[in-house]
């Protein structure tokens, strides 16, 4: 017997499957792998657990990413949204202090003021997705 919660937990899934979405089935030891839908694709709801998978999340950088983001150029953007000129993150502290170097002055700004309002001068986020 399938409990109602169980129910709509399935329902849930095969919605999104019809949508398109992702689905992941839990392999054990190996976690949670997405399914390659074909016309064979098969759901084994009693032995198996499903998920629709996460969407990734945009957070702040830390401090451990600090050679990735360390003595790259961004745009700070402006109260309008728009762009300011291309400025160099010329270093990183352990406290969560970002320096820029704009135009000879220094501009400090944390992690969450970076992702906030700076982006890559390829005009990517500031910021880092996770599941």
């Amino acid at each position: 017997m399938i409990t109602k919660e169980k129910a709509e937990e399935l329902s849930r899934i095969l919605k999104a499957y019809s949508e398109g979405k992702v689905i992941q089935i839990n392999n054990g030891s190996r976690g949670w792998c997405d399914i390659i839908p074909d016309e064979n694709s098969k759901f084994d709801f009693y032995n198996c657990k499903y998920r629709i998978k996460p969407e990734p999340v945009l957070v702040p950088f830390t401090f451990k990413d600090k050679n990735f983001f360390k003595d790259r150029w961004v745009r700070i953007k402006d109260s309008c949204g728009g762009s300011g000129s291309l400025n160099k993150i010329v270093n990183v502290n352990s406290t969560g202090v970002i320096f820029i170097n704009a135009n000879g002055s220094i501009i400090k700004k944390t992690y969450e003021e970076l992702l906030e309002q700076c982006y890559f001068e390829d005009g990517s986020s500031c910021g880092k997705y996770v599941e």
